[in-house]
């Protein structure tokens, strides 16, 4: 990826930190992330990372129910993005695929039962999920 390109992505608080730690970035859906690191991350680089972001996740489930405390794509029907997240994990995580499918089948299920997406962007989406890019 060239500079250029990684400058035109979204990037989060944590870039630093990942950068700091050695972790190899790819673009996925518009963002920078990190994707391997250059060593096995020790717990406390873990609970860096990923603590405040499990902790408010939780905190949001509890609060909220889990159906109430979904963000993301499938919640807001962008289609745009899961197309993006799609192709990101075929080309550089197909392992993953499955697991993501299911889990984005469940958020719009739980999405269309709160209201948030219509019955044919839920198709659209469901399209999406079962076509190979």
């Amino acid at each position: 990826m060239t500079q250029e390109v990684a400058e035109q992505l979204h990037t989060t608080a944590l870039l630093e930190i990942h950068r700091r730690l050695g972790a190899r970035l790819i673009e996925f859906g518009g963002w920078l992330m990190p994707v391997q690191y250059s060593g096995i991350l020790d717990e406390p680089g873990s609970l860096a990372i990923y603590g405040g972001l499990i902790e408010q996740t939780l905190g949001n489930a509890r609060a909220l129910g889990i159906a109430r405390a979904l963000t993301g794509p499938m919640t807001r029907g962008d289609v745009g993005t899961l197309r993006r997240h799609m192709a990101a994990l075929e080309r550089h995580a197909p392992a993953v695929v499955p697991l993501y499918r299911a889990a984005a089948e469940r958020e719009i299920d739980l999405a269309r039962a709160r209201g948030s997406i219509e019955d044919e962007v839920a198709a659209e989406m469901r399209n999406v999920l079962a076509t190979p890019t």
